[in-house]
C-alpha cells in the first residue's frame, strides 16, 4: 500500500507540473498580444473589452482562479506526512 501512494504522489505530482506548463502555454498566448492602454486600467467590466483584452482577462482569471490554485493544492495533498 505505501508503494501504491508514493507512486500516486508522484503521479499527481507530475499531473501538477503538467497544468503548470499549461498555464505557462497560456501565458505565451497571452504575451502574444500587444496590450492596448486602455486595458491598463483594469477598471473596464469585461464585457466592454475589446476581444483581444477579452481573452488576456479570461486567461488571467483561469490561470489564476483556477490553475495556480490547482497546482498549489496538488502538490501539497501529494507532500509525504509520515502516513500511510
Amino acid at each position: 500500500m505505501i508503494g501504491d501512494l508514493r507512486a500516486a504522489r508522484r503521479h499527481v505530482l507530475k499531473v501538477a507540473g503538467e497544468l503548470e506548463a499549461i498555464a505557462l502555454l497560456l501565458r505565451g498566448v497571452q504575451a502574444s498580444f500587444l496590450e492596448p492602454a486602455e486595458e491598463t486600467v483594469r477598471s473596464q467590466d469585461i464585457e466592454s473589452l475589446d476581444p483581444t483584452a477579452e481573452l488576456r482577462a479570461v486567461i488571467d482569471c483561469v490561470i489564476g482562479d483556477h490553475l495556480a490554485p490547482a497546482v498549489r493544492d496538488l502538490r501539497n495533498g501529494a507532500k509525504e506526512t509520515g502516513e500511510g
